[in-house]
């Protein structure tokens, strides 16, 4: 649909302000993944897209006016004597503060209005887009999303995303890859001095009202009533509040790289050690990672730096030498190489002992690596990992078992690699396999003696203290798994889910349906109408809904789907579900997501891969030995010409079918 390209802004006078946002558009979007759990339920969302003043730019320079975008100024007083209202000024795209003052004081103001020039908008037309064609706000923002299934190449040179600028000693490195908002307090050393973990202790041992939920990972609190309210309405950062969908759904993967909506940008990582690509997708393992990427390659850079900045090694022939043994190539461009053999060894060219990758710890947030320059290029050939790994005891103290003095005065410990890794490694992609181990032992082990707050539990073999809202909760926080061990129930916690086949185990919520039995006969991996039903409690919605709801049916004569021949197919409880319960899908017509004509059902031609809509007196199908197991009807286009009825049933011939019609 075209619209006028001008556009109405937001908070136009806000920009004056310290560190607020200003010159703001609205999105009207709407969430196209459908709720399989509440079929009616469609998520609209009014998003912000804001200006912010960067650190470098100054006031003035936003007041400079451009006067070929400007078709004429004049003043509100003058507006006033023309008979022009507010309302005039609102369908003229005039910023909303702009209006709003001008309905207050404007018979009297001089203050100016700036009648923007086509395509221009802003309180001093200092904004258009650079497209030729003219789009509504919410359809520019679907096509810059859009955009992301660009092919590899083409994305290299469209990496962005936002900067958190207020944590301004933050080092991180060798990466030029700006600190993201939700970097902070993720569990993870971001910063090389760790400013973005400081102080979230704080967030670990904050607690929430009894009528309020508590974030998992984040320890913020929403209404208890927000509390497993819909799949996709997430409304904690984290997104503990709701099953994780990427886990709930066969097939769905990576929904949020081409979704602009806030459960996907609104979003920090969900589990601990992961990589956020800061669009809501995560990797499973930290960087460098190069069994998986994000979709917005945002890892990419950070990945390639941790290898190819080797800046700190002064000898350039010494660089190259371990560029080339160290297969850095194939990192850089994922293709195979061939082999290091025709590499020239180290010893012919670095003056020093070793050679150290990267220049700080930052191999998975922990890890330096140390190759000896003694080292020939068939132990290269054979295995790429280093002689020794060295990382900060504070950080992680669980390795300091196996340090040992190299001569290297850099304030770090370092283990013989063999003494932590009895393997060897000849392809990068399979490193995330071999560190997993020592990610998780560096981060789920500690020295605390005890614990200072009563919101925290100790882990007394692992020495660290973590919420007691992270107690059973499916994963290990505790490197030797005192958390999962610990009877939770003790907590008195209403809002964990007792095993009703182990009454003494309190599972945390975020331990249902996870893909984990945790509950001896694996009740906490049934949805909750399954657990119901588990119990012989069925709601009245799903009685005669065509799905056999008892999950032990044993000695039972009548199940809830005993006696339904002439149950009302078509009912508030599973209209539009997009499943046919009436053999004729009356209960699939006129819905809200269909894109057909009144009483016509949307069908796919998988042949043509095309949807058509007919209406149920030009349908037919065969008929069906219904004697047999459960049958799988075959439905087909009727132009009313076939009058055969020995093979089809012809659907114009009744208005109700039943099940006698179609059987044989």
């Amino acid at each position: 649909m075209l619209v006028d390209a001008r556009y109405s802004l937001y908070y136009s006078n806000n920009r004056q302000e310290s560190n607020r946002v200003f010159d703001c558009l609205y999105a009207y979007l709407k969430d196209k993944l459908i709720d399989t759990e509440a079929p009616y339920t469609i998520n609209y969302q009014i998003i912000p897209y804001c200006r912010r003043l960067d650190e470098n730019e100054e006031q003035d320079k936003l007041s400079n006016e451009l006067h070929e975008n400007i078709e004429n100024l004049i003043t509100f007083a003058e507006l006033y004597r023309q008979g022009v209202t507010s309302k005039q000024l609102f369908d003229w795209y005039v910023p909303i503060d702009i209006a709003e003052q001008y309905e207050t004081d404007g018979k009297y103001s001089n203050e100016r209005f700036y009648n923007c020039s086509s395509s221009w908008f802003g309180s001093m037309c200092e904004y258009t887009f650079d497209i030729n064609i003219t789009f509504s706000f919410n359809s520019i923002i679907e096509t810059i999303f859009d955009n992301r299934r660009l092919t590899t190449e083409d994305k290299f040179s469209s990496i962005i995303g936002t900067c958190y600028r207020f944590l301004t000693g933050c080092n991180r490195g060798l990466s030029s890859l700006c600190l993201d908002w939700c970097e902070i307090c993720d569990g993870n050393y971001d910063c090389i001095n760790g400013e973005d973990e400081e102080f979230c202790y704080l967030l670990e041992t904050n607690e929430c009202s009894h009528n309020e939920y508590r974030c998992h990972y984040g320890g913020q609190c929403i209404p208890l009533t927000f509390m497993r309210d819909g799949m996709y309405s997430t409304d904690c950062l984290d997104g503990t509040d709701e099953k994780d969908f990427q886990y709930a759904i066969e097939g769905v993967q990576n929904p949020c790289v081409t979704t602009p909506i806030f459960r996907c940008e609104e979003r920090t990582i969900r589990y601990p050690w992961r990589f956020s690509c800061g669009d809501g997708e995560f990797l499973m393992l930290d960087i460098p990672q190069f069994s998986q990427r994000c979709h917005n390659l945002r890892d990419i850079p950070m990945s390639s730096s941790i290898f190819t900045s080797l800046d700190h090694i002064s000898d350039l022939n010494c660089r190259q030498a371990l560029y080339c043994l160290l297969r850095i190539n194939e990192i850089i461009s994922g293709a195979e190489t061939a082999s290091n053999t025709h590499c020239e060894s180290l010893i012919d060219h670095c003056s020093s002992k070793w050679v150290i990758l990267p220049e700080y710890p930052i191999i998975y947030r922990f890890f330096q690596f140390v190759y000896l320059t003694n080292r020939s290029i068939n132990e290269f050939q054979t295995n790429l990992l280093p002689d020794f790994i060295c990382f900060n005891s504070s950080r992680c103290p669980a390795l300091i078992y196996c340090s040992v003095d190299i001569g290297i005065q850099n304030g770090l410990h370092c283990c013989k690699t063999i003494s932590l890794i009895n393997e060897t490694l000849d392809d990068w992609y399979f490193i995330d396999v071999m560190f997993r181990n020592l990610i998780q032992r560096c981060s789920t082990i500690g020295t605390t003696k005890s614990c200072s707050s009563p919101s925290l539990f100790y882990c007394s073999q692992s020495l660290k203290c973590i919420s007691k809202h992270r107690l059973s909760d499916g994963s290990n926080d505790c490197y030797y798994g005192e958390d999962e061990s610990f009877s939770a129930c003790q907590l008195n916690d209403s809002k964990r889910f007792i095993c009703p086949s182990e009454p003494n185990k309190c599972l945390s919520i975020i331990a249902l349906e996870n893909r984990k039995t945790d509950c001896l006969d694996g009740e906490d991996e049934l949805t909750s109408d399954e657990r119901n039903a588990f119990q012989g409690l069925i709601p009245f919605g799903l009685v005669c809904n065509g799905i056999y709801d008892f999950l032990s049916m044993k000695n039972l004569s009548e199940i809830d789907e005993t006696h339904c021949d002439w149950w009302p197919c078509n009912n508030p409880y599973v209209r539009c579900d997009n499943i046919w319960h009436c053999l004729n899908g009356d209960d699939e017509l006129n819905c809200p997501r269909k894109n057909c004509s009144f009483n016509e059902h949307e069908c796919y031609n998988e042949y043509l891969n095309k949807y058509y809509c007919i209406r149920n007196v030009n349908l037919m199908e065969s008929y069906l030995d219904c004697q047999n197991s459960r049958p799988f009807r075959e439905i087909y286009f009727n132009n009313i010409t076939m009058r055969n009825n020995t093979y089809y049933f012809l659907w114009n011939q009744t208005k109700c079918i039943t099940s006698q019609h179609i059987c044989q």
